[in-house]
């Protein structure tokens, strides 16, 4: 058997060759040893989770927007989503205010 470091005895018993001394000293340095999260970190976690699966659908909102905005710019129809219903549909007038110009840069 030849004489490596323990620490890595079982690793390199099968090349039968001695690691650097420089490579005990640096495994050592950096070796990170992270604490358990706690029963209320995991709860956090789970809850978060939960929310995001739950809330994921929602993303949706973005198309409605894109919607309001062509039928404003390329159909000349106003700030509707269909022809003839004047509802407002839209969560965020700002910021459909700040997608029209970028549109009309698009076109």
């Amino acid at each position: 058997m030849c004489e490596t470091n323990p620490a890595y005895a079982d690793a390199l018993e099968f090349l039968c060759i001695a690691p650097p001394s420089y490579l005990a000293t640096f495994s050592k340095l950096y070796v990170l040893k992270l604490p358990l999260p706690k029963p209320i970190e995991w709860l956090y976690l789970i809850g978060g989770l939960l929310l995001t699966l739950h809330y994921f659908g929602f993303q949706d909102d973005s198309f409605v927007f894109f919607r309001y905005v062509d039928n404003l710019i390329f159909l000349k129809a106003g700030l509707v989503y269909n022809r003839g219903e004047y509802v407002e549909g839209f969560s965020s007038p700002l910021w459909l205010m700040l997608l029209v110009p970028l549109r009309m840069l698009h076109s």
